[in-house]
């Protein structure tokens, strides 16, 4: 019996999706199996149904997961990007470099549902074979390794600060807060393998990142005018800083990239739907993205020329 279709048309059909050739893989143009647990067909991503079957996580708890995963040492850097870029070119860039991550997570979890491979790495090997594989894992390593050195200079720029001015003099030293922390607090969460539990303490990192915003723009302009450095418009608004314009946007995407954790937070959603990983990605790059562009445009309306690589450097030691 005739099904009214072309047998030599590009796309073929299962489960209610069109599944490009480019998702295809052997003789019946089928998707492979899944990795994950469960036998997870191939169905509609709009579905009202849970296609990931792991996870234990709300829309709420997932979201902030996503948003803890978005705003994380980045951030610090936003006001010098702005500042490498030119005020109004870097305002432009944050939100635009924002929108596209948010379309491409979007897309990463749609081409995963479709193509069966609920992983970042499994869905390269599928697309682009054992070098994709390969590259997306090393990729993955080097941005990973990058953002722990990151986070523990930060760690170990900040909190001996913060723990002189609660304790004293009898405060550990930089050295000993980055082992304690690294030992006892990043290497124990970074051994979990379901972020569903997260979500809490997912929740506190994101409080803790508001309340630092929150400290820049109300103390930056007192901490400018007693380091006597200040924005001198118009010298200091430009429309774009050619120069160091690369150098601007790699911190800007170093700040909101989060493709690499996308899929494990969509696997700790208890309703893993396409449908509901939009409402994840577009609210959580929303918020990361007023709070970048709220920190690096005061941070560098305050700071100007004199803006640091760290914007908590800015501030006075002493803390007044």
């Amino acid at each position: 019996m005739s099904t009214g279709k072309n047998s030599n048309s590009s796309d073929s059909v299962s489960g209610g999706v069109t599944i490009s050739p480019f998702f295809a893989s052997g003789d019946n143009n089928q998707p492979p199996s899944s990795p994950t647990r469960g036998n997870t067909s191939v169905c509609n991503p709009d579905e009202n149904t849970n296609t990931s079957g792991e996870g234990d996580s709300s829309i709420f708890g997932a979201g902030f997961n996503f948003i803890n995963s978005i705003v994380g040492a980045g951030i610090i850097g936003i006001p010098i990007a702005i500042k490498e870029c030119g005020l109004f070119f870097g305002i432009f860039l944050v939100i635009f470099v924002a929108i596209l991550i948010n379309h491409s997570t979007i897309m990463i979890i749609e081409c995963g549902i479709v193509a069966k491979k609920l992983n970042l790495e499994e869905l390269c090997r599928h697309l682009f074979g054992v070098h994709g594989y390969n590259v997306c894992a090393l990729s993955m390593f080097v941005f990973a390794y990058g953002a722990m050195i990151a986070y523990t200079i930060i760690i170990g720029d900040t909190v001996p600060i913060a723990l002189n001015f609660f304790i004293g003099e009898d405060a550990p030293g930089r050295t000993a807060v980055m082992l304690i922390s690294g030992c006892c607090i990043i290497l124990p969460l970074s051994m979990l393998r379901d972020m569903s539990s997260l979500s809490s303490t997912s929740l506190i990192s994101i409080a803790a990142d508001f309340f630092m915003v929150l400290f820049i723009c109300i103390r930056a302009k007192h901490a400018a005018d007693k380091e006597n450095t200040e924005f001198e418009a118009p010298a200091d608004v430009t429309v774009i800083s050619g120069a160091t314009i690369a150098e601007g946007l790699g911190t800007i995407s170093f700040a909101f990239v989060c493709q690499h954790s996308s899929f494990l937070v969509y696997r700790s959603m208890r309703e893993g739907t396409l449908n509901n990983w939009k409402k994840v990605s577009n609210a959580s790059l929303t918020i990361a993205g007023v709070m970048c562009l709220l920190l690096g445009l005061v941070g560098y309306l305050a700071f100007g020329d004199f803006t640091e690589a760290d914007i908590m450097n800015n501030f006075p030691a002493d803390g007044e």
